[in-house]
């Protein structure tokens, strides 16, 4: 496995997100011994970072995570985890660590991140309170998702950022304008998420091209694509133990420079 550093910060450049593991937008605990066993498979084959948020499932993807992770070695394990905009007050945020702490089984996080900003709370607030998780020893790091690059500056008044977390792969390459640049200065990660655009970019000819070219799958380019960026990791999500092994490899594949600016470039 390949890291990367943001200040005291070190995290995998391929890890597994957790969107629709317990559901989406609602509980489905139906596949909940099947999921178990994917994510305890995937800590076999060498994942480390895993990304879920206290949304996802409305509580079910953090509570299968901790049953799947209950006997790793949490040392080395990078957990990232996230409150949502409706929990960003002062009391908000440390009550919804507490919660997402006891779904999890763990007594920090690596990696908190306000999921979505809301306008009507005060970031300042919530800053404030994502600091005293810091200062309580129940996150290691701080972040945002989703945040506006005004919005990323001002949290920045407040406390270090360590990542943002948003949506960048080969079709959605706007964070490239100012975004990225803005993070990978400041030293902030960049966490990609839907980095294969929920299998939707799969068909692109560029990725084909290039699949056959390194005798790779075309996820894997898409991947390889997005880590050969300066401070930039992804998590991607698979319900197949085949394809995370895949994605896992990607961060060990090393595309010519002229690849990289030709996907870069065609966008």
């Amino acid at each position: 496995m390949k890291y990367k550093t943001a200040g005291s910060m070190r995290i995998p450049d391929i890890g597994l997100g957790t969107w629709g593991i317990g559901g989406d937008h609602e509980l489905d605990d139906s596949h909940e011994k099947e999921e178990i066993d994917l994510i305890k498979n995937a800590l076999v084959a060498g994942v480390e970072h895993i990304d879920t948020a206290e949304y996802y499932g409305q509580g079910q993807a953090e509570k299968i995570v901790g049953k799947a992770i209950q006997y790793s070695e949490r040392g080395k394990l990078f957990l990232t985890t996230k409150v949502w905009k409706d929990n960003l007050s002062y009391e908000g945020v440390i009550s919804a660590m507490e919660r997402s702490l006891q779904r999890l089984g763990t007594e920090y996080v690596d990696l908190y991140l306000v999921h979505w900003p809301n306008p009507d709370i005060p970031l300042k607030e919530t800053m404030n309170a994502m600091k005293q998780l810091v200062d309580m020893g129940k996150a290691k790091h701080i972040g945002v998702s989703n945040f506006s690059l005004q919005q990323l500056k001002e949290a920045q008044q407040y406390y270090t950022i360590a990542a943002h977390q948003i949506e960048f792969n080969i079709q959605h390459q706007e964070p490239l304008r100012e975004m990225i640049p803005f993070c990978q200065k400041q030293d902030i990660m960049t966490i990609a998420y839907k980095p294969l655009g929920r299998g939707r970019l799969l068909d692109d000819p560029r990725l084909s091209a290039l699949a056959q070219k390194y005798g790779v799958t075309n996820a894997q380019i898409a991947l390889s694509w997005l880590v050969s960026q300066e401070n930039v990791v992804t998590i991607p999500l698979s319900r197949s133990l085949v394809h995370v092994k895949e994605n896992l490899k990607s961060a060990e594949l090393e595309l010519h420079k002229e690849d990289i600016l030709s996907l870069t470039k065609s966008s």
